[in-house]
């Protein structure tokens, strides 16, 4: 199975739903990134953004590019405003991905402070580091995804 992923690149555009407590998931940076189609980049509610995301398996790598302008200024202000991009402790996200999506359905974001490359005037752009988490069923996997 690992195979099948480390041949290829998968980019997708997406909207990412960032940190946020009421999910339980404030310290992971992001909570769920959801696979969309011609996403329109217009300005989102708090805690939520358009992006486009490549996972790199081979180097077990997902960057993620922010479109600048759907990210409110309450959110820009909270999540980029240091130049780095926290992820407090290692998490699995929600990942709700197209059915021919090479991406790992559970991916964990290992924690870490990662740099905003801020140097185009559309995106912030994140690299993040990420490990292929296999699972046995599906209570499992869920019973991840919400620690």
């Amino acid at each position: 199975m690992k195979e099948h992923y480390s041949k290829k690149q998968y980019t997708f555009e997406a909207e990412i739903i960032l940190g946020n407590p009421q999910l339980s998931c404030d310290r992971f940076g992001i909570c769920k990134i959801i696979e969309a189609k011609n996403i329109k980049v217009s300005q989102r509610a708090f805690q939520r953004a358009a992006a486009i995301c490549r996972y790199q398996p081979k180097n077990n790598n997902l960057t993620i590019d922010f479109w600048q302008k759907s990210i409110s200024k309450a959110s820009q202000k909270y999540y980029f405003d240091n130049c780095y991009f926290l992820i407090e402790k290692n998490c699995t996200p929600m990942l709700l991905l197209k059915s021919n999506s090479i991406v790992p359905p559970s991916l964990t974001f290992v924690e870490g402070l990662y740099p905003i490359d801020l140097g185009n005037d559309d995106f912030f752009s994140i690299s993040l580091e990420v490990s292929v988490n296999s699972f046995s069923t599906n209570s499992e996997q869920s019973t991840m995804r919400n620690h």
